[in-house]
């Protein structure tokens, strides 16, 4: 259930207190009643948490909790009615009961007398129901105990809630990666073939099968890459609905093109010979399938022609994963400490590595103590037979030892399709909205932030690539298994089959074909009060309709342009989600949503303007206006004095923030990158103390701000300052940032147009000396972590940035970009920043030829850029030589690991120090270069492109994975790199006679080529491999001529090289050219 008793009756004890003192309660006259039904809350709540836990085992228990959650839901739409009609009274009461008979006021009277009374007869009865329900506690030997704690802190000893684990997993997962690798890409002439990974849910089936679709040679082998994941036991995957899905996804099929199509979480056999096998035939020699499933035979009833069963984890492994999963870092003792228990528990995961990590969540809070642990060995959840069987054992375990408000969070997340990837700030929105965490005066969304830090940290959602968030779907499936008597997710149709007792109140509806149309006994229950529409082809008429107790309802990306008029009658409403929707505008009866906290209209492109009507939503904590249309906002966003939450962000078309904002004085944010024509922002900003994330704070402008504006505002952690040229240096300057003792990230930007930055020979000598000063006076806290400094014209950086003792003023930063600035000459001393992790330098130091010594600092620091991870150097014109520092006994660069350099052109060598720097990603585009070499530890990839004058690559002996050369046409010879793996070259090479010492080479990919030939160092290189008998070694033209095509087929001028390769693949410039496909063991070949 997406609300947990417990939680959902402490909530609504609360929210009684709360109102039992409001006026409004008063003049209904129901004051004793509510009073009544909070004392009898209050009794009975000590057991819910046990009733909680014996529903899963006892019907009649899990009857007696829904009986007694309808009372609660009663109760809090009761709350809701008496604060809106009340206060509704409130406003038209009269001032003497002789006034009630005079003209109009009469028919209002009337209406209160019978509201009051209704009102007050409904409660009564919810009395009478609570002690009817109360009364049959003694029936169920319900245990007595007290509420458990909301999110605790983080323990000091973790290091991140962010951990890599492919030590452990990988080294088993890599073997078979590259093993399903070599088979999937070996020539065939049988098409298409069918490959599977079978193994127990949560075993790391979709993990090994993602590294195979994401392998380089999968990438490069294959035309077309389909994902898919086949959803549901149970469902058909052959209904009409399923193929109308996949069909598009498949239409390359038929083209003739290689495509590889990965079918996740099969369940059923007839997926391949009901819908896929058909038009899969007409793919090209060397397509393959690639399915995960539970079942060995549904891989077997597929014809898979390689079967590989992923296996459990042994013991030692289990262990090994355990600890690293609870961030152990200098606790092996005591970790060896509680060996002999922990090797029991990871006993009871059965070798699965998400059974493992789960466990983890669930230890990382019991501490380093033995008998915490074997609590968690003796407790019962571990047999659970009334759940389905994936989902016994560490997984319901890690859900029971959740605080209450965290298990609403995590059944929350049932109401999301399968493999759905979660934007944080959406999910925390959603869990505020609704309540489910405690929100406090302070803030609004920080303690669901917390709730979502803390299922992190026990690993029930993971994070993902890009900045995502997902869960596995064995938790998705317990989620939906313990909330399935109240919430569902999926299409409109799969509703019939709800038991028509069930009460739905939280619903999503993910219809593909078609509008959503919600069914009627759906919608005669009356019940819903969570609505998740995700229908690209738009909705039914009957969305606003029969569901008057909606508490949030989402319509995002559902293809809606026009919100009718009826969505005023939501009373109810907390949040509102219409981002990336069509949508123009908002009706006027939005003025009726008194109760809206959360509005996003977020992407909705159309969107230009709003009404005066926003200002009645005065409970608003949150406006998301980001990626709008917007020019300006109503002045009556004024009136909205609870709105902590302002985003604004790439509202290109915004120039300016209304004057009324300043009464916001419980603001929290106000967000406004990436709008570049913002020019004025009101004076009277520091009036909002409460800010702690300004990002658009505009200097300027008649009756615009100045700096002393920021004065006020102590508890900043981000903020970024425009349009600098503007500002006044004024007498104690510096305490303007000084103070801020909390902030974390500052962006100063001297002009107000972020994009452009006009030439430094365009700004007087008056100006220039102006922005010198001002700059100098805004010298950062030393807590700050990230610092950038855009469009900067000044000659040189202020005296706080080039101090000897930079490293002490900034001891904390670990992020720094210089942006545009294009007139100075000298560099601070960076490398004496002790946390610095990454240093972006673009378009800047136009004058510069060489970093010098400067940028290293000077004096006795044995090492230089300790901790710098990142680096990036790109658009400096006149750049020649890199930063060389001379002295042998200093360290430079000693955790560099990714170095790109970009549009350098007279760029002749590479920073100094890169020798011992343990990089694994160098990429340099249109540098000077003519040589790279003499990179002992460069490993991972090497990425050179159109640098004209470099000659030589070589001697790189640990670069490994990839070296990617293209249109560099000066270069003569690649040698001595002894564990290369892989090699692509794309463009002209006419010099290129020398390649060789590549020992360890699998794979050469030549494409885009203009030349009618391969050089003959690629000729001397093929010959090479040749001897080579035992290898797989592979060959891919890609994108060649006519000419050159002619030479490899059988009978051409290579012919003879050709046939020796094992794996030769080769095609034409073009669609529809000409292509080679070869296959020397077992032998193969077609060409066309």
């Amino acid at each position: 259930m997406a609300m947990v008793l417990d939680a959902l009756t402490a909530t609504t004890v609360s929210k009684l207190a709360e109102v039992v003192e409001e006026e409004v309660v008063t003049v209904l006259g129901v004051k004793d009643e509510i009073k009544r039904l909070q004392r009898r809350m209050e009794r009975i709540k000590h057991v819910l948490h046990d009733a909680e836990r014996k529903r899963i085992q006892s019907e009649s228990v899990a009857r007696w909790v829904r009986e007694l959650k309808d009372v609660m839901y009663d109760a809090d739409d009761i709350i809701d009615r008496c604060r809106h009609e009340g206060g509704e009274l409130l406003d038209v009461q009269p001032s003497t009961s002789s006034a009630c008979f005079s003209g109009p006021r009469l028919f209002s009277c009337f209406i209160s007398i019978r509201f009051r009374h209704e009102i007050g007869d409904t409660i009564k009865k919810l009395n009478e129901r609570l002690h009817e329900i109360s009364e049959d506690i003694s029936d169920f030997n319900l245990m007595k105990s007290e509420p458990d704690t909301q999110v605790t802190t983080v323990d000091t000893r973790q290091t991140s809630p962010i951990i890599d684990t492919s030590d452990i997993v990988g080294r088993g997962i890599e073997r078979a990666t590259d093993d399903l690798v070599e088979r999937i890409v070996k020539k065939d002439e049988r098409k298409p073939q069918v490959f599977a990974i079978t193994g127990m849910g949560g075993i790391g089936k979709t993990t090994l099968a993602k590294n195979i679709f994401n392998h380089p040679r999968v990438k490069s082998e294959f035309s077309t890459k389909i994902w898919e994941i086949i959803r549901g036991a149970g469902g058909d995957p052959c209904n009409l609905q399923t193929k109308a899905e996949l069909e598009p996804l498949l239409k390359d099929a038929g083209s003739g093109k290689t495509f590889i199509l990965v079918l996740d979480d099969v369940w059923r056999a007839d997926v391949w010979g009901g819908l896929l096998r058909s038009p899969l035939q007409s793919g090209a020699v060397g397509s393959r399938v690639l399915v995960t499933t539970r079942d060995a035979n549904v891989a077997k009833q597929m014809g898979a022609v390689h079967i590989h069963p992923v296996e459990q984890f042994p013991p030692k492994s289990g262990w090994e994963l355990l600890c690293k999963s609870l961030y152990v870092t200098g606790e092996e003792e005591e970790m060896q400490s509680l060996r002999g228990v922990g090797a029991q528990i990871v006993g009871k995961c059965d070798g699965l590595p998400l059974a493992i990590k789960s466990i983890a969540g669930v230890l990382i809070k019991k501490g380093r103590y033995r008998r915490e642990w074997e609590k968690v060995l003796e407790k019962d959840a571990w047999t659970m037979d009334e759940l389905p069987e994936d989902l016994r054992g560490a997984l319901y375990l890690s859900y029971e030892d959740l605080p209450s408000n965290l298990k609403q969070c995590f059944l929350y997340c049932s109401l999301f399709p399968e493999d759905y990837k979660f934007d944080r700030a959406e999910l925390v929105q959603y869990w505020a909205a609704e309540g489910f965490a405690e929100t406090q005066k302070d803030s609004f969304l920080e303690p669901a932030e917390e709730c979502f830090e803390e299922l992190v940290r026990r690993h029930l959602i993971y994070k993902e690539a890009e900045g995502y968030y997902k869960m596995h779907d064995l938790l998705r499936s317990l989620a939906q298994f313990l909330s399935q008597d109240e919430s569902f997710c999926g299409e409109a149709q799969e509703l019939t089959t709800v038991p028509a007792t069930t009460k739905i109140r939280r619903l999503t509806l993910t219809e593909k074909g078609g509008p959503a149309l919600i069914p009627q006994p759906s919608r005669s229950q009356r019940s819903l009060r969570t609505l998740f529409l995700r229908a690209p082809y738009g909705l039914g008429s009957d969305v606003f309709a029969g569901f008057p107790l909606l508490r949030v309802l989402s319509l995002a990306k559902s293809g809606i342009d026009c919100i009718p008029d009826a969505v005023g009658n939501l009373i109810h409403l907390r949040l509102l989600d219409l981002s990336c929707t069509g949508i123009s505008s908002l009706p006027e009866s939005i003025r009726n949503l008194t109760n809206l906290q959360v509005l996003d209209l977020s992407g909705c492109i159309s969107l230009d303007s709003l009404s005066d009507a926003l200002g009645n939503l005065i409970h608003l904590r949150l406006l998301d206006l980001s990626s709008t249309r917007m020019s300006s906002l109503p002045e009556s966003i004024g009136n909205l004095t609870n709105l902590q939450v302002l985003d604004l962000a790439y509202c290109h078309s915004l120039h300016s923030l209304p004057r009324d904002i300043t009464r916001l004085c419980d603001l929290r944010v106000i967000e406004v990158r990436g709008t570049g024509k913002l020019s004025f922002v009101p004076s009277g900003m520091g009036r909002l103390e409460r800010l702690n994330h300004f990002n658009g704070f505009v200097v300027g402008g008649e009756q615009g701000c100045i700096l002393e504006d920021l004065s006020p505002l102590e508890r900043l952690r981000v903020l970024g300052i425009r349009n600098l040229k503007e500002a006044v240096v004024v007498q104690e300057g510096r305490r303007v940032l000084r103070n801020k003792c909390h902030l974390k990230k500052l962006r100063l930007a001297c002009t107000y147009k972020l994009w452009a930055s006009p030439p430094a020979a365009e700004y007087s000598e008056g100006e220039i000396r102006r922005i010198q000063d001002v700059l100098e006076e805004l010298a950062p806290p030393p807590c700050l972590e990230k610092l950038v400094i855009r469009g900067y014209f000044g000659r040189r950086f202020p005296v706080w940035m080039m101090s000897p003792s930079l490293g002490s003023l900034l001891p904390r930063l670990t992020s720094l970009s210089l942006l545009k600035c294009r007139n100075v000459v000298q560099l601070p001393p960076l490398g004496l920043l002790p946390e610095l992790r990454r240093l972006t330098i673009v378009d800047a130091f136009e004058a510069a030829v060489s970093f010098g010594s400067e940028a290293y600092g000077s004096g006795s620091t044995p090492v230089l850029f300790p901790k710098l991870e990142s680096f990036r150097l790109s658009r400096m014109p006149n750049l020649r030589e890199g930063s060389i520092c001379r002295d042998e006994d200093i360290t430079v660069f000693p955790n560099l690991v990714e170095l790109t350099v970009k549009d350098c052109p007279t760029l002749k060598s590479l920073p100094g120090g890169l020798k011992g720097s343990p990089l694994k990603e160098l990429r340099i585009y249109r540098a000077g270069l003519r040589v790279i070499d003499r990179l002992p530890h460069l490993r991972g990839s090497l990425v050179i492109a159109s640098c004209q004058s470099l000659e030589r690559i070589s001697h790189l002996p640990a670069l490994r994975e990839e070296l990617h050369i293209d249109n560099c046409q000066s270069l003569e010879r690649i040698s001595h790199l002894p564990a290369l793996r892989e090699l692509r070259i794309e463009g002209i090479y006419p010099q290129l006679k020398n390649v060789e010492k590549l020992d360890s080479l699998e794979r050469l990919f030549i494409a885009q080529w203009e030349m009618d030939f391969l050089p003959e160092g690629l000729l001397r290189l093929l010959q090479d491999r040749q001897l080579h008998q035992d290898d797989d070694f592979t060959l891919s033209l890609r994108h060649i001529n006519d000419v050159l095509f002619s030479k490899c087929v059988m009978g051409g001028e290579y012919w003879p090289i050709i046939r020796n390769i094992p794996s030769v693949g080769a095609s034409v410039v073009g669609t529809g050219g000409h292509y080679l496909t070869y296959n020397k063991e077992p032998y193969y070949y077609e060409a066309d």
